[in-house]
């Protein structure tokens, strides 16, 4: 049964507690709908919604877009309002993609696309600190969880580590075959995070659109010696991971 007052009777403050109760109740049941459907289904059309709901279309699209805002549901054009797959947070702790997905009851698995021995040029040299023209494994691998392609990473690591994997060892986390076969431990990361543009490549791999951009994250990996072990680019779709960050006020530092 649909709840509407006689709000022309109320006073100012009256009706607008009446009106916040009543979208009060229209999000409590939007977010039972959303959260008892599945990924992907697409939600009955606004108009459906705002007569099941006994509310006015304009009410009804601004509380929707709080769950877009929230990433729980997402509009397509033409298409409608679906809801979205759950967004997966990166902690940003220096944890391997294969630890994050399964600290997220979520299946990680990677498709090797390149895994190769290059020379290395003037800006690979200077990020990881070894000669012009020596020599570097590099590896570009799609990372999926539950299937799903998530991330694409191409990473390199210089010669003296005398890295040579095979494309079944690195299905799985590249941290852990470097401890456990090679004895390097990654200790610590210099991170760089941006927004851009991904290649044509990256968007078939990622199967996303051209249009779409992505979270770019590029690492400078330094194991238990000081060594940089690693530099990676790594390309992540934004509909699917975002990154959470603690920080700290500066101390010691005047205000400006």
């Amino acid at each position: 049964m649909n709840w509407a007052p006689n709000v022309g009777t109320l006073g100012g403050s009256e009706r607008e507690l009446v009106d916040q109760t009543m979208e009060s109740r229209i999000r409590l049941q939007l977010d039972e709908l959303i959260s008892s459907g599945l990924a992907g289904q697409r939600l009955p059309s606004e108009r459906e919604l705002a007569s099941d709901l006994g509310v006015a279309r304009m009410t009804l699209r601004r509380l929707l877009d709080t769950f877009i805002q929230d990433g729980r549901v997402e509009r397509k054009v033409g298409s409608g309002t679906f809801i979205a797959k759950p967004l997966i947070a990166s902690q940003m702790q220096l944890a391997s993609f294969s630890e994050e997905m399964r600290s997220r009851g979520m299946k990680p698995s990677s498709t090797v696309i390149v895994n190769e021995t290059v020379s290395v040029r003037s800006d690979l040299a200077t990020t990881l600190v070894v000669p012009i023209d020596t020599f570097a494994t590099r590896i570009t691998r799609v990372r999926r969880g539950d299937d799903e392609p998530i991330g694409v990473e191409t990473v390199f690591i210089p010669q003296w580590c005398n890295f040579s994997p095979s494309d079944e060892e690195l299905k799985g986390s590249l941290y852990e075959l470097l401890a456990q076969k090679y004895g390097v431990y990654v200790q610590s990361a210099r991170v760089e995070i941006s927004v851009a543009k991904p290649s044509t490549r990256i968007c078939e791999l990622l199967e996303i659109s051209s249009e779409d951009s992505c979270m770019r994250i590029d690492m400078v990996d330094v194991d238990q010696s000081g060594r940089r072990i690693m530099a990676a680019t790594c390309w992540y779709r934004a509909d699917r991971y975002h990154v959470r960050m603690s920080t700290a006020r500066m101390q010691n530092r005047v205000a400006s």
